[in-house]
């Protein structure tokens, strides 16, 4: 198992390298003139030129390329044009953009997964094939088009959005005792402290009880869990306020996620119903739920995990694409603002954390994998 963990991390690595390498070359090459000459105006030619060796510019490509990554060996992302560090750039948009990740794709994954079982449970009808449509239909949507009519909804018909807007939200704000990035990765961290307590429970259950608990249960024990966990930390009102300014955001990422969850959760639910164990299943007299929930949804887990990893830098990019239409100052505006004023410390700075991402996840999976089928890592160990 250690042989085959240092293979996967190795090839992770050597993956993001050559990632971040053609982004740096490709954005620098595609991009018209630089920083100085784009942004900085009213400037002599002399000035101009202090500027670029001020910044470094004035350098080869390939000499900024190894400047940048001696840098990061040294884990210092450098400076913006704008003279703040990287660092600080994506420690106060990353906790806004997590809070929307996390949050809408756990709901997602919840909803999607149980309509996704109960439909392919159910069989083609007008209510499965109704509710698999509308779940295609909102993942088919253009994403600034959908941010948007989501942003008029709450805000001309239900009043209650964006909440600068309602003088209890504003006094709200006004009394918060921490910066809002402080009480997103404290709210962050109760989420990931829920969900890990979620699975406990539903692993004893499992093994122990031998009931699993129904979905609609989890939803209700991870969204009450983490309500009072804020209470009980002392930022229960600072939480909602937040909370209630990134719902716009939240729910179209909900939206835009939940149809392709249902159709992969439907999908791989239909190729594990007339396998051998769910006959066997109906022959010790299970009930339909037990064999639904316990047997053919277990076994289809794995895919639906496997095609959301893969996925995952889409889903970051559908992200961005809600955060620039709602003007919520998350990684996703603050990329798309980098990448229009060319500060390209900024953008390597984003592209490197997704990459970061991106490769934890695939590792965890592949880890999953390898522990959950020892032919993964035997095979990987025998081509070594």
């Amino acid at each position: 198992m250690a042989r085959f963990a240092i293979q996967r991390i190795l090839q992770g690595l050597l993956t993001l390298f050559l990632m971040i390498t053609a982004i740096f070359f490709f954005v620098q090459i595609i991009m018209p003139g630089d920083f100085v000459s784009n942004f900085v105006l009213s400037l002599t030619p002399e000035q101009a030129a202090e500027w670029r060796i001020q910044l470094g510019l004035d350098q080869p490509l390939w000499q900024q390329y190894f400047k940048w990554l001696r840098n990061l060996l040294t884990l210092d992302m450098g400076r913006s044009f704008y003279g703040f560090k990287v660092s600080d750039g994506i420690k106060s948009a990353a906790p806004r953009t997590i809070l929307v990740f996390v949050t809408g794709l756990a709901l997602a994954f919840l909803i999607g997964q149980w309509l996704g079982r109960v439909t392919a449970w159910r069989g083609p009808g007008f209510i499965s094939d109704t509710v698999t449509l509308t779940a295609i239909v909102f993942y088919a949507f253009f994403p600034p088009a959908l941010a948007f009519f989501l942003k008029m909804f709450f805000q001309k018909v239900l009043v209650i959005y964006p909440p600068s807007t309602d003088p209890f939200w504003q006094r709200v704000e006004q009394a918060f005792t921490i910066p809002q990035e402080a009480v997103i990765g404290r709210m962050s961290v109760l989420l990931g402290v829920v969900i890990v307590g979620l699975v406990v429970i539903n692993l004893i259950a499992s093994q122990l009880l031998h009931r699993r608990i129904p979905s609609l249960l989890n939803l209700l024990l991870a969204v009450g869990g983490w309500v009072t966990s804020w209470f009980a930390t002392g930022i229960g009102v600072m939480a909602l306020w937040t909370l209630h300014s990134a719902l716009v955001p939240i729910l179209a990422f909900v939206c835009l996620s939940t149809g392709e969850i249902l159709v992969l959760t439907r999908t791989s639910m239909n190729d594990t119903l007339h396998e051998e164990y769910i006959q066997t299943a109906r022959a010790k007299g299970l009930s339909e739920q037990a064999i639904r929930d316990r047997h053919a949804a277990r076994n289809a887990l794995l895919p639906i995990l496997s095609k959301l990893v893969i996925s995952l830098p889409y889903l970051l990019g559908g992200l961005a694409i809600i955060e620039t239409a709602v003007d919520w100052p998350g990684m996703g505006a603050s990329l798309f603002q980098s990448t229009q004023q060319q500060d390209m410390p900024m953008i390597l700075g984003y592209m490197l954390l997704i990459g970061v991402l991106a490769l934890l996840s695939r590792l965890c999976l592949e880890f999953l994998y390898g522990f959950l089928d020892p032919r993964i890592r035997f095979a990987s160990s025998a081509r070594g």
